[in-house]
């Protein structure tokens, strides 16, 4: 953070012409000055880049812990979190990590969060959950969260170089962790499968995946199908989405063929012309080229129907059809219609 700050910022430029429209500062001395700030603010980007690098090496100096960590507070001097094994360490404490620390909780799966925000640790330990306050990119926050005996770490923040650091820290602590990151940047990827991640969720393609699965769904394309796609795509990083050529996949056909039929749920109506009839009175496949599919009766599903199985008042058929032929049923199922 301190050479972040190293470059000269505006309120500076702004003293400085003060002064020398007032003949506080010589030309001379406001030309270099002004030299002196346009290279500092080009420079920062590298000050940034040598300050992460700086902080990993100070922490294997044999430095006094207080010149190390006394920014984290005093919870570095403690030992690590007793009784944690096998646990879940969840960085970030925003949406995402919040509904990961809901899963766990409901599952009795054991978790600490790790959060930079004191106001969020000190809010939600209020509320009793198991949080510490720290940059997760230390080596010393991750060691009191347990990270030598944690089985997994969902790394939730939304920074890339900062995610990019924990990863590398967590790995070099416990090459045996299961690390999964989400990120938003799709040049993220690659990096974090890079350095160590084993999971990387990206927000755009898993709300893709969703998109096209209720699609298919609704094309009936069978539902195992859809799920094994979904596998793919994950297990190959999202590869095929990247691409921009895309290759066919291994999809049933067929199952397109279904894209002109729906599956609907129609009531029997009391009092209607289809109530009390057979399936054979009504003959639907023949003359609508309507299919009865099931009946559900009493919420019990009926699915071994026959030609003599007839239709009580109030039973719900499930019938697939193309839809302009629902429409011509219609009239069977409702009273007056």
């Amino acid at each position: 953070m301190g050479f972040s700050l190293a470059q000269i910022g505006e309120f500076s430029l702004i003293t400085a012409n003060v002064g020398f429209a007032n003949g506080i500062l010589s030309r001379e001395i406001y030309q270099e000055f002004l030299a002196i700030t346009v290279l500092s603010m080009v420079l920062t980007p590298f000050f940034m880049g040598f300050g992460y690098r700086s902080v990993a090496l100070s922490e294997r100096l044999p430095l006094p812990k207080i010149l190390l960590y006394n920014r984290y507070g005093n919870f570095q001097e403690e030992e690590p979190e007793k009784g944690l094994e096998n646990h879940l360490i969840i960085i970030g404490f925003g949406i995402n990590g919040r509904n990961v620390s809901i899963a766990a909780k409901k599952v009795s799966i054991p978790y600490i969060i790790i959060e930079i925000n004191p106001e969020t640790v000190r809010h939600e330990k209020l509320k009793g959950e198991p949080i510490i306050y720290g940059d997760a990119d230390q080596k010393t926050v991750l060691e009191h969260a347990g990270i030598r005996t944690a089985k997994s770490v969902v790394i939730a923040i939304s920074d890339p170089a900062s995610s990019r650091r924990i990863i590398e820290s967590a790995r070099r602590l416990n090459p045996t962790v299961h690390i999964i990151v989400r990120t938003h940047f799709l040049n993220d990827i690659d990096n974090f499968y890079s350095v160590g991640a084993d999971e990387v969720i990206s927000d755009e393609f898993e709300s893709s995946i969703e998109l096209f699965s209720r699609v298919l769904s609704r094309y009936m394309v069978p539902r195992n199908e859809i799920e094994t796609m979904g596998q793919e795509l994950r297990a190959d990083h999202y590869r095929m989405l990247r691409s921009p050529e895309l290759r066919r996949i291994s999809i049933c056909e067929l199952a397109l063929d279904f894209s002109d039929v729906e599956i609907r749920s129609i009531r029997v109506e009391k009092y209607s012309e289809a109530a009390g009839k057979t399936l054979e009175n009504l003959n639907l496949r023949k003359k609508y080229g309507v299919s009865v599919l099931a009946i559900s009766r009493d919420h019990r599903l009926m699915y071994d129907l026959r030609a003599e199985t007839e239709l009580n008042p109030d039973d719900i058929i499930l019938v697939i059809s193309p839809p302009q032929q629902l429409e011509e049923i219609r009239s069977l199922f409702e009273p007056g219609a």
